[in-house]
């Protein structure tokens, strides 16, 4: 779910909140080094929670009652999680490859 319908409007709305999302994993990363499958399944498990609760929720108070439809959630759970560890992926894979290169802090 895009933030805005322009495009150059939803990066700048988007963009800030994404590399702080991705430095705050380089940094936990950094600490703890997490495998490549549980990164997926948390990012996977992230966005359930950011675009597929939080948005609807918030549709609420415009009168979108979607959140409320138990077919939602089935998609959300059998389809949706899927492919969100796919779009995820492109997120925190990176830093988990680069990360996993370097020796891990004391």
């Amino acid at each position: 779910m895009a933030a805005h319908s322009n495009l150059l409007i939803d990066l700048i709305i988007t963009m800030p909140w994404y590399i702080l999302l991705a430095r705050s994993f380089v940094k936990i990363q950094n600490r703890q080094r997490f495998s490549k499958s549980k990164v997926l399944l948390l990012g996977g498990i992230y966005e359930i929670g950011a675009d597929g609760f939080a948005g609807p929720f918030l549709g609420l108070l415009w009168g979108d009652y979607l959140i409320l439809n138990p077919f939602y959630w089935i998609l959300i759970m059998t389809i949706s999680f899927w492919q969100f560890i796919l779009v995820y992926s492109s997120l925190v894979l990176p830093p988990v490859l680069i990360l996993n290169e370097t020796p891990t802090p004391p």
